[in-house]
């Protein structure tokens, strides 16, 4: 791989490794304090998609760098 696309790459890992890790910390810190209101239930709901999305990309990330 051409240097500078294996820097695109890693970066792109760290952001997506970012939004993950925020949006752990958001629905545990969530979980820990109360139950949610209802209006707010759909915006928790776009944060689990996100962090189900960032483990996805995490993972076939992995598999792609091992083929």
């Amino acid at each position: 791989m051409p240097s500078c696309q294996n820097c695109r790459i890693r970066h792109q890992i760290f952001i997506v490794a970012g939004v993950g890790f925020f949006s752990l910390i958001i629905l545990s810190y969530v979980r820990m304090s109360a139950l949610p209101a209802e209006n707010t239930i759909a915006s928790l709901s776009q944060f689990q998609d996100f962090l189900v999305g960032s483990i996805g990309f995490l993972v076939g990330h992995a598999k792609y760098e091992q083929t």
